[in-house]
């Protein structure tokens, strides 16, 4: 494995030593029982499938848990080796195939299909209708109970040019997921033109069998640990987030959403990381750690959520099982402009490890042991995301094929009032997304520069009081005033209930 070897290389000897301990302490973790379920054993939709399939029924038709990946191709594709290829990898991970249905309870229910052809191929005149019909696709919403939870489309243009759009949704699909989906389809593809049979490892389990463990894990001691843990942490938290806004809250979240490109120099990444061995804690921590001071900068609120996902994949058997492992967690950080970004940085290291230990708490529990609002204008408990990329995206190859990934396709679309994606790759692009129901792009901008200085800034001034920071006061002033525009009915704070 190549690309392993060059990460490993990479790794400061702190950051091997850290690899070294936690693979040290996943040799000494007991045996988890994840194994293949019984004949006839009927296995439910996992935590993070029923929250996605709940969202879905609020909000039907739309394409809000879409997630399209195209690519540009040159050369002479092997239509069905192509067509073979892809629906091979969706038998051998049902969960692609897997429709929900509801019974007769009004419970969610799945339904593997036994017939199946996830592949369109079409024709067009030129390089732009193509286009125009994989934006068209990677748009088009899924129906949870009839549809086949993958769909490729290939539109071929030229002698040797095509496009091609994978668009999955999210219920079935994670980021780890595209990595191993392109790695099977790629081997798939390459076996089936050189004549040879396909030869992947047979899988240890499914991801139904996952659902099946996952539910069974979560009960009895363990689920009363996991419900103290976030009855302490997130008791009397804000249960909104006041971010300024340039137009009126609609009363029903519509998720109508738009992106704006950015990325960190590998200079401020690098001083990004020496300050996070300093700390003994990691990137992740520190840009995170960052965009809280943001939060504080812009809201002038001190008790802030915000809201990541963890990968949820620590099982080993997990790591090559294609579907929808992430849990979205809640992180709280108490802040003033009077700490040090040092102070800051160790207030969210300690959260995001008390996060790690207790992340198979489900959200939709979560909000009914907290009591939540429920607010149909926004996403409860947390209205602002963070994402780190780990890393380049996977590649996508085929024999013969020169690939090239498309740009970013925008379907319009934000789960949040705002999130930010930073790429800890040189060259990589995260993203600022945002609500635009509620925000001018204009403003929103402004965001990636201002976020860049202030990493420099808190970087280079890690013991001084946050508000010294010049950047800190630019961010307020991104609306001078901080004025409000449809404050909640309520102003109340989440409620622990932790009498019950």
């Amino acid at each position: 494995m190549p690309d392993l070897a060059a990460r490993l290389s990479r790794l400061s000897p702190q950051e091997r030593q850290l690899l070294e301990q936690r693979l040290a302490a996943k040799a000494r973790r007991p045996a988890s029982g994840l194994v293949r379920r019984l004949p006839g054993e009927v296995a439910p939709l996992s935590f993070s499938q029923r929250r996605v399939w709940y969202l879905e029924q609020l909000n039907p038709g739309t394409a809000t848990y879409n997630a399209p990946n195209a690519f540009r191709g040159k050369g002479c594709i092997d239509v069905q080796a192509f067509r073979k290829a892809v629906n091979l990898v969706l038998e051998r991970h049902s969960v692609l195939r897997t429709a929900i249905i509801v019974t007769d309870r009004g419970e969610p229910h799945n339904q593997v299909a036994d017939q199946w052809d996830a592949v369109e191929i079409v024709e067009a005149a030129n390089e732009q209708q193509a286009l125009e019909r994989i934006r068209v696709s990677a748009k088009k919403p899924f129906d949870l109970a009839r549809d086949l939870m993958l769909r490729a489309l290939l539109v071929s243009f030229g002698m040797d040019d095509f496009a091609v759009v994978f668009t999955s949704h999210h219920i079935a699909w994670d980021g780890v997921s595209k990595g191993i989906f392109y790695r099977e389809v790629g081997s798939i593809y390459d076996a089936l033109v050189a004549g040879d049979a396909p030869t992947l490892a047979p899988l240890a389990v499914e991801y139904a069998d996952y659902a099946l463990w996952q539910e069974r894990t979560f009960s009895g001691e363990k689920r009363e640990k996991e419900i103290a843990y976030w009855k302490q942490q997130l008791g009397g938290a804000p249960p909104y987030l006041d971010i300024p806004l340039d137009k009126p809250r609609p009363a029903v979240q519509r998720f109508q959403g738009a992106k704006i490109p950015f990325q960190l120099s590998a200079n401020l990444l690098d001083d990004a990381r020496v300050l996070s061995r300093l700390e003994r804690t990691t990137l992740y921590v520190t840009l995170l750690a960052v965009f809280k001071v943001f939060l504080l900068a812009f809201t002038g609120q001190q008790d802030i959520c915000v809201a990541t996902p963890f990968a949820g994949r620590d099982e080993e058997p997990t790591q090559q099982l294609i579907g929808f492992f992430i849990n979205t967690v809640i992180l709280r950080t108490r802040l003033s402009a009077s700490l040090s970004f040092r102070e800051v940085i160790r207030r969210v290291r300690e959260s995001v490890l008390g996060a790690q230990e207790h992340q198979l708490m489900p959200m939709d529990m979560l909000m009914e042991i907290l009591q939540a609002p429920r607010d149909l204008s926004r996403m409860p408990l947390a209205q602002v995301n963070f994402r780190l990329q780990g890393g380049a995206p996977p590649e996508w190859r085929l024999r013969g094929m020169e690939l090239t990934p498309l740009p970013l396709i925008d379907t319009s679309i934000s789960k949040f009032d705002m999130a930010l994606e930073v790429a800890s790759v040189e060259g990589e692009s995260g993203y600022v997304e945002y609500n635009s129901d509620l925000f001018a792009e204009q403003r929103m901008a402004r965001i990636p520069e201002m976020y860049r200085a202030l990493l420099a800034d808190l970087i280079a001034a890690p013991d001084v009081p946050l508000e010294t920071a010049p950047s800190f006061k630019a961010i307020g002033d991104l609306s001078p005033k901080r004025r409000r525009i449809a404050l909640p009915m309520s102003t109340s704070r989440i409620r622990a209930t932790v009498h019950a």
